[in-house]
């Protein structure tokens, strides 16, 4: 287990450590020293001179400053008093004890060097630095001085390393400069108390300490900065000698601090502070004096600096006229002493030690009572107001007892009666009063006892034995003791006037200050900063807190926190309990205490104790009118330490003082807060009227309610309609996000009052033995310190709640808070019901999109098929899809029955049966029924149900024209009903469907009736081929004179008749290939083919016709082409239609040319493919723009004459399309009328 030493303790053992520090760095200085004095060369660069005073003269005072640093801590410890000068005097002996290294350079010894002059400055300026009153401006100084220093020495080392870099700076001159910042910021302070001094007309310690400092160490600072400019010159022996006078100094100082007699040595008033000045100058006139020897002699180096001189003998004399404007004595009082035998005033002679009483009356009345006559043992009893006590008075030579009297004794009660003395020659006779402090009497071995009375009240007394035991004798010697007490008397009266004067003017100014720095300083936190700086300066303390009360909850909180000289934040706002406390006490009653015991006192009453470490306390109410708003503890841990009257006495008039202004800054700060807080109301306002995502919605919200109130956690919880629960849709903070989209019923402990009650719920303070907070703290994982539930209300409605929990700064949700998140609640609700809305309608219109989309993505699916089982098995698959059914079937409803189309789900067994014994009279009876039937949904059983897992059903009726043309049912495997928006959907559904299904039925029709009429083609067709073929036959026989010689008349008529059957030859068989085209009865035999062969065969097929009007056909096959995949016959009859057309269509001596290439299908789909393209271009009549968007029509014939007069089926080009595109291939065609037409044709390659 760790022990903590007390902090007596702890500061003994590192005043240890640094004197050893000390002791090491003065071993290491000679251990160095004897080092460099083996080196051959050191005899001859340094004479004796040189040696003894720039080595042993340094090192010997080295020593003395020690000597003196450890004197000087025996003596502060020994006398109590704060340890000051030691820290100084150790590194001063650091200092010089190592200036040696200028002369003979050693980084180890420089370094202690450097490391010596800064921390000597630091401490300097620390020293001079406490005449700023407010600490905490003095602790921020200190942090920053300390944290330049540290950055010095990295500086320093940086240079160091990098010396290459920056050859032009000396590493330790950064050290140099800045300890001869430090140590020029001391003097400056150092001559502020001086002129605080010259201002108050009295000799105060800190003006004599900041004298000494300036005699001693001004010198030393206008080296440091000599020493930049030259940094390899030697650190003159010379400054040593102002630096050796500063500890005698302190010694003088320490003697002025206690006061002494004037046969004591010490700076007991200005004459001899003027003596000591004029010493110091003198001596400047010596160094100065010194400057005028030969530098030429051997011994340069014993001449001083010029300005050591100077500032030797300037110093001193601007400081004596600094006093002498006006003569500083100390404040007198009355004393006594004895004058050949006399006793007389001396009122100029005694001084009043301003930290407490002059020592030497009670050794001088000890003195002198001893000349009177032999006393042996002597005791002084004198009073103690803090333990309001009797003790023996503590001489210089030690204690005489360690008894003690309490001040409501008999013994002490008897002589606050009598003034007379007693004389005990028989203990067993005493005055019975006296008689119970038989036993200490005895102790004392005393048999006189006088008492001493100051202005009617009991000082203490004397207790001594004699020799003499007549008491006759005995009473002419307290006759003799009488005057000398009187005037002893007179003395402490007036030394207690004196210094009751003194505490009450300081009082006054801290008063004053305090009025003065309440009155402009309107930061709450300043103004508490301000009460613990001044107070702390008349009431010494380690702890002190300042708590109030909450304006509108009345709980008490820390508001400021101070522990051991430490402002402790983390502390500050914590709650203390309202009822049965000390501060509540206070606070209640308005009056102040002083408690001797805290813990104790605590105890007894059944208190809660807050501040364990506390000894003895004042607490102070700090009234405003007749309301008491909080109060101040002021607190010291050290057992010796006791508070007095008066102190609580100046604590209350301070309280009283700055209870208002406390008053006044948390009205200002909460009146801020408030602006504040409307503010955010206001930019939230704007936002949640800009805002319509509810998702942002519920953040912004939430957001906003948390910096308004500054809680530690937020949650947003909302109604859910549907499943009626509360459900938590945003939340911010310490384990929330586990409670993000979960959900609470809405009776749930006291969310669920609030939203079933409509009203906020604000708690505070929990009680441990609370259900509620139990629930609370299991059902958020954390401790709920306050909590407050806002209801968002609209229409009377609760849409949700707003839930904050824990104050970020330990304090507590008030009822401004409530209305303030009311507020916001009120304008969130709006906001909410307006993001509904708003989602809402884009919901559904969304929905309605999504809706249309889907129909139209399943009118295409409906549109691309004419096949009536494909459209009915399309509806099906959609409504079972977006209806969330499982199983279902479609039927056309054919007379009274159902065919069955269809169906999702079932066994064939099923399907059968459902055909077999479902009929329409099973839905509606009559065609008025039949009109009036609309979608029903069921709850099916054992015997209604086609699927054995259905739970519901539902029959909707597929209607055009009022008619219902086929039937739809649906079964679902979950007692689940379609809204009416679904059911609307499906009722779509079916009209659309019912479009198709009329198509389907008209194209069935259509279908059947092209089947007729290409059957009744291909029937005449055929009967038209046979006699055909006879007449061109028998025409042929007779144009040839087969049955004897025919006229040039009968040739013609011949002509005439095979021309007209040859025509209609052409139209019967294209009337056939466009049947069977129509009907996909057309066969196609692909092969690869040669091209050639299929030209050639197409050159002499229409030779004739291109002979008869003269026109030339010009062929051009590319040599690299392949052979093409095509069936030949199909494609010679490609080719004869396109030249035939050509030839139709063009003039005589015309020309029509034929191309065929091997090309990549740039007008296809894959331009990497390799076609083969022909081409069919003639210089012909061309085709008009009207013409050429109809060209490929079945029986299309343009209105132009010219076209006209040649004979033609309108149903060539129409055939040819059908043809190429039947083998793979793509047709299109170039024309400009008038002027001539090229078509061009792609076919698949064989390779």
């Amino acid at each position: 287990m760790n022990v903590k030493l007390p902090s007596k303790q702890r500061e003994l053992g590192l005043w240890i450590i640094f004197l050893f520090m000390v002791l090491l760095v003065l071993m290491i200085s000679i251990i160095e020293f004897l080092s460099i004095t083996e080196n051959s060369n050191f005899s001859h660069d340094f004479g004796i001179y040189a040696r003894f005073f720039y080595f042993i003269t340094p090192y010997i005072l080295g020593w003395v400053f020690f000597i003196s640093a450890i004197a000087f801590f025996v003596f502060d410890q020994k006398r109590k008093l704060p340890t000051k000068f030691p820290m100084i005097l150790g590194l001063s002996a650091c200092l010089v004890s190592t200036s040696y290294y200028s002369i003979y350079p050693s980084e180890l010894i420089q370094s202690i060097w450097l490391v010596s002059v800064l921390l000597l400055s630091t401490t300097f300026l620390f020293q001079m630095l406490p005449g700023i009153t407010n600490k905490n401006i003095y602790k921020k100084i200190k942090m920053f001085v300390i944290l330049l220093s540290v950055l010095a020495v990295f500086g320093s080392l940086l240079l160091r390393f990098n010396y290459q870099q920056f050859a032009q700076i000396i590493p330790e001159s950064v050290i140099i400069l800045w300890s001869g910042i430090l140590l020029g910021l001391a003097l400056i302070y150092g001559f502020t108390h001086i002129m605080r001094i010259e201002k108050s007309n009295q000799l105060q310690m800190e003006g004599i300490s900041a004298i000494g400092f300036i005699l001693g160490w001004t010198p030393f600072c206008v080296l440091l900065f000599q020493m930049l400019n030259k940094s390899m010159s030697p650190i003159t022996p010379w400054i040593l000698l102002p630096i050796a006078l500063y500890p005698i100094f302190i010694a003088g100082l320490i003697k002025f601090d206690e006061g002494k007699n004037e046969a004591k040595s010490g700076f007991s008033d200005s004459s001899q502070l003027t003596v000591v000045l004029i010493i110091f100058s003198l001596l400047g006139l010596i160094v100065l004096g010194a400057n005028i020897f030969d530098r030429s002699r051997p011994s340069d180096f014993l001449q001083p600096p010029l300005f050591i001189g100077l500032i030797m003998f300037l110093l001193p004399n601007i400081i004596s006229l600094l006093l002498m404007k006006n003569h500083k004595l100390p404040d007198k009082t009355t004393s006594f002493v004895e004058d050949k035998g006399n006793f007389r005033s001396l009122d100029e002679k005694i001084n009043i030690n301003r930290l407490g009483e002059n020592e030497d009356i009670y050794d001088g009345l000890r003195q002198k009572i001893n000349k009177l006559t032999n006393v042996n043992p002597y005791h002084h009893f004198v009073f103690d107001s803090s333990n309001n006590e009797y003790y023996a008075y503590p001489f210089l030579s030690g204690k005489t007892s360690d008894l003690r009297f309490s001040s409501g004794s008999d013994f002490v009660q008897y002589f606050v009666k009598n003034r007379s003395a007693i004389n005990i020659s028989d203990f067993n006779h005493l005055p019975t009063e006296i008689s119970y402090e038989k036993e200490k009497l005895e102790l004392l071995a005393t048999n006189v006892i006088i008492p001493i009375h100051i202005e009617n009240e009991l000082a203490g007394w004397l207790a001594f034995s004699t020799d003499n035991q007549n008491p006759d004798e005995i009473d002419q010697i307290i006759s003799k003791i009488k005057p000398l007490i009187d005037q002893f008397s007179n003395v402490k009266k007036h030394i207690h006037h004196q210094l009751e004067l003194e505490q009450r003017i300081s009082d006054m100014n801290i008063l004053n200050r305090i009025v003065q720095g309440v009155n402009y300083t309107l930061a709450l936190d300043d103004i508490y900063e301000l009460i613990y700086a001044q107070t702390t300066q008349v009431i010494p303390a380690s702890d002190f807190y300042i708590i109030l009360k909450d304006h509108q909850t009345q709980s008490l909180r820390t508001v400021f926190f101070v522990e051991m000289d430490e402002r402790i934040s983390e502390k500050e706002n914590d709650l203390i309990t309202q009822s049965q406390s000390m501060e509540t006490h206070v606070i209640e009653s308005g009056r102040g205490l002083i408690i001797n015991n805290y813990v104790e006192y605590c105890i007894s009453r059944h208190y809660p104790i807050f501040y364990s470490d506390l000894k003895d306390v004042i607490i102070v109410p700090l009234n405003t009118g007749a309301i008491t708003n909080g109060c101040i503890i002021i607190g010291e841990r050290e057992k010796d330490q006791k508070f007095t009257e008066n102190q609580l006495s100046l604590a209350q008039s301070i309280a009283d003082l700055v209870a208002g202004a406390i008053e006044k800054a948390r009205l200002l700060e909460e009146t801020e807060q408030y602006a504040r807080q409307l503010s955010i109301l206001n930019d939230l306002t704007r936002k949640l009227t800009s805002t319509l995502e509810i998702e942002e919605l519920y953040g912004t919200i939430l957001q906003n309610s948390m910096d308004m109130v500054k809680c530690e956690v937020a949650r947003l919880i909302i109604l859910d309609d549907r499943n009626q629960e509360l459900v938590y849709q945003a939340v911010i903070g310490i384990n929330s996000d586990k409670l993000l989209s979960s959900s609470v019923p809405l009776d749930y402990g006291l969310i669920g009052k609030s939203f079933l009650s409509k009203t906020p719920i604000l708690m505070n303070n929990f009680d441990s033995e609370n259900k509620s907070h139990e629930e609370l703290n299991a059902f958020y994982e954390t401790s709920i310190n306050s909590l407050m539930i806002i209801p968002m209300i609209l229409k009377n409605q609760v849409l949700g709640l707003i839930e904050l929990v824990n104050h970020q700064d330990g304090i507590t949700f008030t009822n401004n808070d409530q209305e303030l998140i009311s507020a916001l609640a009120a304008q969130a609700a709006i906001a909410l019901e307006n993001a509904r809305l708003y989602r809402r309608t884009d919901q559904e219109l969304a929905k309605r999109v999504e809706e249309l989309s889907v129909m139209q993505r399943i009118d295409r699916e409906l549109n691309t098929s004419l096949d009536m089982k494909k459209a009915m098995e399309i509806t099906l698959t959609w409504a079972i899809r977006q209806s969330g059914f499982n199983v279902g079937w479609i039927g056309l409803v054919f007379e009274s029955k159902i065919q069955l189309m269809a169906s999702s789900g079932y066994n064939p067994e099923v399907m059968i049966q459902i055909e077999n014994q479902i009929s329409s009279s099973d839905f509606w009876g009559t065609e008025t029924e039949s009109k009036n039937f609309r979608p029903i949904q069921v709850m099916v059983n054992e015997t209604t149900q086609l699927h054995p897992k259905a739970i519901t059903q539902i029959l909707l009726p597929i209607r055009r024209d009022e008619k219902i043309i086929a039937m739809m049912m649906m079964e679902n495997f979950e007692d689940h009903f379609l809204d009416e928006n679904e059911l609307n959907f499906l009722v779509r559904l079916c009209d659309h469907s019912s479009i198709a299904i009329v198509n389907s039925q008209l194209y069935a029709e259509v279908q059947e009736a092209n089947q007729a009429k290409s059957e009744f083609v291909s029937l005449v067709a055929h009967e038209l081929k046979n006699p055909m073929t006879s007449i061109k036959g028998y025409t042929e026989l007779l144009a040839t004179g087969a049955v004897g010689s025919i006229t040039p008349a009968q040739a013609n008529f011949l002509s005439t008749i095979r021309n007209n059957t040859d025509r209609m030859n052409t139209l019967v068989s294209d009337l056939n290939d466009l049947t069977k085209i129509e009907a996909g009865s057309m066969r196609m035999e692909p092969e690869a083919l040669d091209l050639k062969e299929i030209i050639n065969e197409l050159v002499r097929s229409t030779k004739r016709q291109l002979e008869e009007k003269q026109q030339t056909l010009h062929i051009e096959i590319d040599k690299e082409l392949s052979e093409v995949w095509a069936d030949p016959n199909r494609l010679l009859q490609i080719l004869t239609n396109l030249i035939s057309n050509a030839h139709k269509y063009t003039q005589k001596n015309g020309e029509i040319s034929l191309i065929a290439e091997k090309s990549k299908d740039y007008w296809g789909t894959d331009p990497s493919i390799w076609v083969t393209h022909i081409m069919v271009k003639d210089n012909g009549l061309g085709i008009s723009v009207e013409d050429q968007k109809m060209i490929f029509q079945k029986f299309f014939r343009s209105e132009d004459a010219e076209i006209r007069a040649s004979s033609g089926t309108g149903l060539g080009l129409n055939i040819t399309r059908s043809l190429v595109e039947m083998q793979g291939g793509r047709i299109w065609f170039e024309s400009e009328y008038k002027k001539g037409t090229t078509f061009h044709l792609t076919l698949p390659m064989a390779e």
